[in-house]
């Protein structure tokens, strides 16, 4: 190992072991879910455009109350599995980063950040992400079971409360689009994972052979 990569190492652990409170990882954790890549961003639009007109439909149907809580039962059977297997994602990033592997993730830095930084951030904020998700599912059906399908905001009329369902809903399934765009990060993470430890593996092996051939 050069004297560069130790350096880098020496600084990413440096950056690890400072002391922050919950507040501030929280604060960077909700700051990276607003601050959308520029690639993620046209994705959603894109998909909220193609989705418009369903949502729409359910947004002025008879039965919106009903349809929208059936999508929020939907969105909890596939949050809670994923929440699962994000810790089980995380427990075979933490067995992959031995010390091979760890070197190479500490070594490489990338906007001030080493790649190990930045996984386990991104599991970290994945996690949270979807622990936001089943916590708001959980009160959405709290608050709304019950509940007559044919609630409405009495002071306001029937049209303006469709368009007030329809702007929610939109918002709703986005937010959710977002939370799967974010597992397909967090999936392409764990593949970097595999194959810098395959990388950092081989080449340990071929030092050892190299090794044994000379003696």
């Amino acid at each position: 190992m050069n004297e560069e990569n130790t350096a880098e190492i020496i600084r990413s652990l440096e950056r690890m072991t400072e002391n922050e409170n919950r507040p501030e990882v929280y604060k960077k954790v909700f700051k990276s879910f607003i601050k959308i890549p520029k690639e993620r961003y046209q994705k959603l639009l894109l998909i909220g455009i193609i989705m418009s007109i369903k949502i729409i439909s359910i947004g002025f149907s008879n039965n919106t109350i009903s349809i929208f809580l059936n999508i929020v039962s939907y969105s909890n059977n596939f949050a809670i599995p994923v929440f699962t297997l994000i810790f089980t994602g995380y427990a075979i990033f933490q067995a992959l980063s031995n010390r091979e592997t760890l070197s190479a993730l500490l070594s490489v830095n990338e906007n001030n950040r080493s790649k190990f930084e930045e996984y386990n951030f991104s599991f970290l904020s994945t996690a949270i992400f979807f622990l936001c998700i089943i916590g708001l599912n959980y009160i959405i059906l709290v608050l709304f079971s019950g509940v007559s399908t044919a609630w409405h905001l009495s002071w306001l009329s029937n049209q303006i409360n469709n368009i007030i369902a329809t702007i929610l809903i939109w918002i709703y399934l986005m937010i959710n689009i977002h939370a799967l765009l974010e597992v397909s990060s967090f999936i392409l993470n764990l593949y970097d994972c595999f194959s810098i430890n395959a990388i950092a593996n081989g080449i340990d092996q071929l030092k050892e052979n190299q090794k044994n051939t000379h003696n």
